[in-house]
């Protein structure tokens, strides 16, 4: 069962800003599910060292604390000092692996290092859908050995010091096929320790990509909206190539069906979302199975459509049309055939109305907060 709470705070919002007849001070926000806006990548301020950190401590279960790179140094270095055995080992190390970046390339134990600084909302969010993508830690142990055994002391070393951290299963993500594919290609990737820690960066940088092209193509086609999400085509050509009529799908389903600054369809993600957040925080597909948001729905669509004066016909509500329905169910169809038709109406309503309050937001040209 969807929580109320947010809808309703949606509507007393929106009623708030009726009686003050301040339709512009209406914001659309969608910071849950959408990691990036129209700024450029630097003025993102996306902190993927932050990303990466959380993936390992959830992947590994294994926590560094607070400790950052500094302060890991000392403490492994004075633990070398304190060891017979080590002792004159320690400028070793210090040149070879701690005063360098070499330390990434010999453990992912590296990245659980923290830089300290304040997360933005933006890098709040990619961790929330990175973490969203693996459904699963790791069952296998860490391998601990490294290539020689100055690396394995090391690692071993750094091991002593994490703690361990209970898998977050909290966050949930828009699209469980994908997350299903990442947690299966992540899982491969740590059995050969070296090519995880030299892919590991462009493996985040090709499942974000994927994450955002499917969540445009299921929110941003009307058909695929309330559905369960399934993989869907995009296709890519070289950048020496030339795509011509004949290749239907790379004219149809390709780059610039997503991304063209004039007819692409990830124009339509954000509004899409910030319209899908006033209602609740579950995923679409999980909201049109749940009776009790009907109402709620057609109540805040009602409140849209007054604020920004747009009409809205009762006779195409979701009470109406069940009061049609259950007229026509009474003396026609069994329960069984009433319950289809209604889910059915439900559904059509759904569609309709949240793509009616979206279409009222742009044409308004409202404030949209990112």
């Amino acid at each position: 069962m969807v929580n109320l709470k947010i809808i309703e705070s949606s509507i007393s919002d929106v009623v708030k800003l009726i009686e003050k007849n301040n339709g512009p001070a209406y914001s659309n926000i969608a910071d849950q599910y959408l990691p990036i806006g129209p700024q450029t990548l630097k003025d993102h301020k996306l902190d993927w060292d932050r990303v990466y950190q959380s993936l390992i401590e959830n992947l590994f279960q294994l926590s560094l604390g607070k400790r950052d790179r500094a302060s890991l140094k000392e403490e492994v270095l004075e633990s070398f000092r304190n060891s017979r055995d080590t002792r004159e080992l320690v400028d070793i190390f210090d040149q070879l692996y701690l005063s360098s970046n070499a330390i990434n390339n010999i453990t992912p134990l590296a990245y659980l290092v923290s830089n300290k600084a304040t997360l933005t909302s933006r890098t709040k969010t990619m961790i929330n859908i990175v973490q969203g993508l693996l459904t699963s830690p790791l069952s296998d142990k860490l391998i601990s050995s490294g290539n020689n055994p100055l690396e394995s002391l090391l690692i071993d070393k750094i091991q002593q010091l994490c703690k361990t951290k209970t898998f977050n299963e909290d966050n949930v993500t828009y699209l469980p096929f994908l997350a299903k594919a990442f947690s299966k290609d992540i899982k491969t990737l740590t059995k050969n320790p070296s090519y995880f820690l030299s892919e590991l960066e462009g493996f985040i940088n090709i499942y974000t990509f994927l994450y955002l092209t499917q969540l445009t193509k299921h929110l941003c086609i009307p058909s695929n909206r309330y559905q369960t999400p399934t993989a869907k085509p995009l296709y890519f050509i070289l950048e020496t190539e030339r795509a011509s009529k004949e290749r239907h799908e790379c004219n149809q389903f390709g780059y610039d069906h997503l991304f063209s600054k004039t007819n692409g369809i990830a124009l339509y993600l954000f509004p899409y979302l910030g319209y899908l957040s006033q209602l609740s925080q579950e995923p679409s597909w999980m909201l049109i199975n749940d009776n009790n948001l009907y109402p709620k729905v057609n109540q805040f669509n009602q409140c849209i459509g007054q604020l920004f004066d747009e009409g809205y016909r009762y006779e195409d509500s979701l009470q109406a049309r069940q009061l049609t329905l259950a007229l026509i169910c009474k003396n026609k169809y069994s329960i069984k055939h009433q319950e289809k038709m209604q889910i059915r109406k439900s559904l059509k309503y759904l569609k309709k109305y949240s793509q009616q309050s979206l279409l009222l937001i742009e044409k308004r040209q409202v404030n949209i907060l990112f």
